[in-house]
């Protein structure tokens, strides 16, 4: 099941959001930059970006994402234990869904796991950036809309 975010989500969101970077980017310190990020999505929320949350049977927060008005979706993680078990494809098919227009997003250059699992989704690389937080190298990509 996939639904909007509610208040009580946001422990288990952070909690795996940091798993998923520290594993991902070892090298940056995620638990400081944990309190930051709480706020960051709290301040989505406040704007009107839409936060979606993947759920297990139990009802615990699996991933989730973030997509704005324009279609850029943001955020997109998922809990290490689900990792290639469909859950990140189902918050990608939810966002698509939600902006059959069209989505845009960011990939961090080193993530070859995000970049080749991007691609089997539909998304084409564009431009090269660099990230305004970390300094590194990121891709952008963008998926076309539904046909």
């Amino acid at each position: 099941m996939i639904r909007d975010f509610a208040e009580g989500d946001l422990h288990a969101l952070l909690d795996l959001w940091q798993e998923a970077w520290q594993v991902t980017l070892p090298a940056i310190d995620f638990a400081a930059r944990r309190p930051g990020f709480g706020e960051r999505l709290i301040g989505f929320v406040a704007a009107g970006v839409r936060l979606r949350v993947a759920c297990g049977a139990d009802g615990a927060p699996l991933g989730f994402y973030t997509l704005d008005s324009d279609g850029y979706l943001d955020q997109v993680a998922v809990a290490r234990a689900h990792w290639g078990l469909g859950v990140a494809a189902a918050l990608i098919g939810d966002a698509k869904a939600l902006a059959p227009q069209g989505l845009v997003l960011r990939v961090n250059q080193a993530n070859g796991r995000a970049i080749a699992f991007y691609e089997r989704q539909g998304f084409v690389r564009g431009a090269a950036e660099i990230s305004p937080v970390s300094g590194l190298p990121l891709w952008s990509y963008r998926w076309s809309g539904a046909l």
